[in-house]
């Protein structure tokens, strides 16, 4: 549940930062993706944040048993969230090849020429 949801917020980011570029620059797309983004992938961590709180409070007789993995989601789900939105947009940035911005770049400015 915690490696799907970790991983839905990183396509929701990069899939919104591909279909920005297409109408931005470069860095103007990474952060409008992050802005859009915020909020859904901030949605979606705390819902399951939230509901894992009675869990990791250990209520009940079998509590003490679900404790652990509890614990370990929140704050792999914090963590992850955290990631996502600080350090995801620099690792796009460092692993997409200058010359694929640039041409990006030059094919937009001769789309607005026409």
């Amino acid at each position: 549940m915690f490696i799907g949801t970790a991983v839905n917020n990183g396509i929701l980011y990069v899939d919104t930062a591909n279909q920005y570029r297409s109408t931005m620059e470069f860095d103007e797309a990474l952060i409008e993706a992050g802005a859009t983004r915020m909020r859904p992938i901030l949605m979606t961590t705390l819902t399951t944040v939230i509901s894992m709180i009675p869990m990791a409070l250990a209520i009940g007789n079998a509590g003490s048993m679900n404790q652990g993995l509890a614990i370990v989601n929140i704050g792999g789900l914090t963590a992850s969230t955290i990631l996502c939105l600080l350090m995801l947009p620099v690792y796009y940035s460092v692993m997409t090849p200058k010359s694929r911005r640039d041409a990006q770049a030059i094919h937009s400015e001769l789309d607005d020429e026409v």
